[in-house]
């Protein structure tokens, strides 16, 4: 008797669990590629070429006091015949000097690059998962994942958000201007 109604539990749990199941909405998962928001939304190619045109002024400096330097060694190479000991060892140090400082202002500029371009692909990423986050709530996704951070190996292009996400986002920002 106790076993038979164990058995009917379990088969009374197993029928109930297979009607919820049943009765439960289809998952729908949607998939992002932040890199393409990047690359193809107006605020991405705007932060894109903000970042290039740092990255130019910063190397056209860094060129600028590579070749002062250069040009430092070239005279103390043509002078040394005719230099003193003690002037050419100051021309050496000079140049040590320049090289030590140039080297610091490469770490610093490197720095502050990537700071910058940290800190508006951030920005670029806030907007951009809040904007999925309200399409997955309009179109009823149950889940969106980044294709790339997620290691997304495939999916069916039908759920793939990104192209309507850069039209929003573009329509949402100011003319894809970044502050």
């Amino acid at each position: 008797m106790h076993r038979l109604t164990a058995i009917g539990v379990c088969l009374l749990f197993l029928a109930l669990f297979a009607a919820g199941a049943l009765a439960a909405e289809p998952i729908k998962i949607g998939i992002l590629d932040f890199q393409m928001v990047l690359q193809k939304s107006r605020a991405g190619m705007a932060a894109q070429e903000k970042i290039n045109e740092a990255g130019k002024k910063m190397e056209a400096e860094l060129k600028s006091r590579k070749d002062a330097i250069h040009e430092k060694r070239k005279d103390l190479e043509r002078e040394a015949l005719v230099m003193g000991k003690e002037a050419r060892e100051e021309k050496e140090r000079e140049i040590r000097i320049l090289i030590n400082d140039f080297k610091v202002l490469q770490q610093k500029y490197a720095g502050e690059f990537k700071a910058q371009e940290q800190s508006l692909i951030r920005k670029i990423q806030e907007e951009a998962f809040a904007l999925a986050e309200k399409i997955g709530q309009e179109q009823g996704f149950s889940i969106i994942l980044e294709k790339r951070e997620s290691a997304v190996i495939y999916h069916d292009p039908r759920y793939n958000i990104t192209q309507e996400l850069i039209l929003r986002y573009d329509q949402t920002t100011s003319a894809g201007k970044t502050e």
